[in-house]
């Protein structure tokens, strides 16, 4: 077994493991990061049985994700290696990912520690009133990036770009002419994901929130930080259904940026 870098030509193989453990297909997904990040392989006898996705952020950050074992091959370590590689080739450069319960053990032995959550939340929308935002236009991009900046702290202007190729609806809440937070709808499957969602408040979140899942047909799913438990019972509310957590585990300083106005991720693949 080697681990070596996968190009693109490998997006079928890699959603080929996403169907063996259970995960939906995730081919946009996929697509998306293999233009914007390194996607490594571990390769045994020409066959893919494990992957690992580094999304690095100039030298602030390295976002971990996609670490999958194909299910014939667990127990052998495959996944601990995968981690390893991730983990010598950022070098000093801070690390973050989102993990299940049955990964943390492993990443704890890497020095990742829990630094946050997020619950996800899923089911058909139930309206939640007038439409206050409005669909976004080329002029509000770089408030938007202004925006994202501050509330991640590194320079996602690259990764937004390739993000809204696999966007459905994107919209921004303003008042008097000054954009305050924006969101975006992609899909997984037949499942509409909201996400990301930046905003001054919880207020203009909800509204950016609603506004977007009222576009969307079929069900809803929005990936809830824990700092905003109001926010997970108003999904409730309004049609969806909690369906766990996952923890966010970072390794080193990650930069902080202003998290406060982070209410849904752009998707648990990425910071």
């Amino acid at each position: 077994m080697r681990i070596r870098r996968l190009s693109a030509d490998h997006l079928e193989s890699c959603v080929a493991l996403s169907l063996d453990r259970g995960w939906s297909p995730d081919r946009d997904k996929w697509a998306m990061l293999f233009d914007v990040a390194e996607v490594y392989g571990a390769v045994e006898d020409g066959k893919l049985v494990g992957t690992t996705v580094s999304t690095g952020f100039d030298d602030d950050l390295v976002a971990v994700s996609m670490v999958l074992v194909a299910t014939a091959h667990g127990g052998r370590g495959i996944g601990r290696a995968l981690v390893q590689h991730a983990v010598e080739r950022a070098g000093t450069v801070p690390m973050t990912l989102y993990a299940t319960d049955a990964g943390r053990p492993l990443y704890e032995k890497f020095d990742f520690r829990v630094t946050g959550h997020v619950t996800t939340h899923v089911g058909p929308w139930r309206s939640a009133g007038p439409r206050t935002t409005r669909f976004t236009a080329d002029g509000d991009v770089p408030a938007v990036l202004e925006i994202d900046a501050a509330v991640h702290a590194v320079d996602r202007t690259s990764v937004l770009a390739r993000f809204a190729a696999i966007t459905e609806h994107r919209r921004v809440a303003e008042v008097d002419g000054v954009i305050t937070g924006y969101g975006c709808t992609w899909h997984n499957g037949e499942t509409t994901i909201v996400g990301p969602v930046c905003a001054a408040d919880e207020a203009t979140a909800r509204a950016l929130i609603a506004d977007l899942a009222e576009d969307s047909a079929g069900p809803v799913r929005l990936d809830v930080d824990h700092r905003h438990p109001a926010l997970a019972r108003w999904a409730v509310e309004h049609g969806l259904t909690a369906r766990g957590a996952t923890a966010i585990m970072t390794r080193g300083q990650v930069p902080s940026g202003d998290r406060d106005r982070l209410f849904l991720p752009i998707m648990q693949a990425l910071f």
